[in-house]
């Protein structure tokens, strides 16, 4: 995160505008270069994990030719767009670095779904320390984009390569094999996923595409310099939840299991992310200290968008886990209806708003869709499964949140140093946590994550 706003500091906003709605693009259309296997494999093995061996090699092969052939049809649809050369030049680049990424965490599907989340969580950060020296070097001696993205397409490639052999070690290494009977019925069985891919990943990057399409690429960059924070932050959450997702799929019969685990990951999620929201109400300026070649007008609007943005982190914390429960134990349906009416909301509100309002309104426009989709799953949970929704728990982190904002806020007129005062408060935060009954003990975390729990 903190590379990339290097990054984007010494290429210019406007330059990492171009790329950054590239990556919106080509991330809007990747469910070409998965189908959903991804889920699919999570979900199908993490109860039949015997039927790894006979379906990894027809698996692998569909994964491959995914990955081929999603750069050209994404390249495809910037022609058709009307795209310039530069412009298509990078978004080959960005469908390259998503089908890898696509690559990269099949195999960590895996790993998921035979319940190694240890395995799982060295996976999820071996990425970003490889990118982290590289690009570190680079930005030391100088750095452009195409550099950067060179980089960021290696260190994908060596780590596909490292989760290949791990797995290979762990269940035997299997070369692909393209089966037509397999590949439909792999096909046919990930479709749900895949619905929910593409949609997930179209209410994600619509606000970019559309910023770019209204505003261009500067303001696209600009709110990219903010939206690349709540990303960074919410990485956390796509850490865990695959966990969960795993564990839900591995009790699909079991309600009793589901409820405690939907409890445990509530709070999971919740517990960092409210605190980062609230941090970031106040001295979100201390996370742009790397855009020095910014204007103040420029920081200005970065800020904003910043500040609103980490209510929406806010808001999915505390309630992403039922979106995740819900797909792992097939409600699929439900929740890709109540995304496709998210994005449909989104867009009518940015085409109202982004003209009037300018880059703001996208951060606003988030928001709203976040907390439409979160009051739908809490609902449909509510009266169609037989989990009980822990709404005593649901209050409780809403009033460390409350409690957590106006720390802040009276801690405001004491003129401390920003880094003190966030200590303190993260200390008081604790304290209140454990006062409110909402940290797990690590007993019970480690008990219900157990494999053969």
């Amino acid at each position: 995160m903190l590379m990339e706003n290097a990054v984007q500091n010494e290429v210019g906003h406007e330059a990492w505008g171009m790329y950054s709605v590239s990556l919106s693009l080509a991330f809007i259309f990747i469910l070409l270069s998965d189908w959903g296997i991804n889920q699919y494999t999570t979900q199908h093995l993490a109860s039949r994990p015997e039927k790894l061996r006979e379906k990894l090699p027809h698996l692998l092969s569909l994964k491959l030719l995914l990955t081929a052939t999603y750069p050209i049809l994404v390249v495809i649809v910037g022609w058709v767009r009307g795209y310039e050369m530069m412009h298509l030049k990078y978004l080959v680049f960005a469908a390259i670095i998503w089908g890898l990424t696509k690559l990269m965490e099949f195999f960590r599907a895996i790993f998921q779904a035979l319940q190694a989340f240890q395995l799982d969580s060295f996976a999820s950060v071996l990425e970003r320390i490889l990118l982290i020296f590289s690009v570190g070097f680079l930005l030391y001696y100088g750095i452009n984009l195409s550099e950067y993205v060179f980089v960021r397409i290696f260190v994908l490639l060596l780590c596909c390569g490292i989760f290949y052999l791990t797995l290979g070690k762990m269940v035997g290494f299997h070369a692909p094999k393209l089966s037509l009977t397999e590949s439909k019925d792999i096909l046919r069985n990930s479709f749900s996923f895949a619905i929910v891919m593409f949609l997930y990943s179209t209410n994600e990057k619509i606000d970019q595409a559309m910023l770019q399409a209204f505003l261009g690429d500067k303001e696209t960059g600009l709110y990219a310099g903010a939206y690349r924070w709540f990303e960074a932050f919410t990485t956390y959450l796509w850490i865990i939840l695959p966990m969960f997702f795993a564990r839900f799929a591995f009790f699909v019969n079991n309600e009793k299991e589901q409820e405690k685990l939907l409890h445990f990951g509530q709070i999971v999620a919740a517990i960092p992310l409210i605190y980062i929201a609230c941090f970031a109400q106040f001295h979100g300026d201390q996370l742009l200290f790397l855009f020095t070649k910014s204007t103040v007008e420029e920081k200005a609007t970065i800020l904003a968008c910043l500040q609103v943005l980490f209510w929406a982190c806010f808001t999915i914390s505390i309630f992403s886990i039922f979106s995740t429960m819900l797909t792992a134990t097939h409600h699929e349906k439900f929740v890709n209806r109540m995304i496709v009416a998210g994005i449909l909301l989104n867009v009518g509100l940015n085409a109202y708003f982004i003209p009037i309002y300018g880059t703001i309104a996208a951060a606003w426009n988030t928001l709203a869709n976040y907390i439409f989709l979160c009051i739908c799953y809490v609902a449909y949970t509510h009266f169609r499964t037989n989990i009980q929704v822990p709404y005593g728990q649901t209050i409780r982190l809403f009033l460390l949140g409350g409690i957590c904002y106006f720390s802040f806020r009276f801690f405001q007129d004491f003129g401390l140093l920003w880094w003190l005062e966030s200590f303190i408060i993260g200390l008081l935060y604790l304290i209140m946590a454990f006062l409110l009954r909402l940290i797990p003990s690590p007993k019970e975390l480690k008990v219900l994550m157990k494999k053969d729990a």
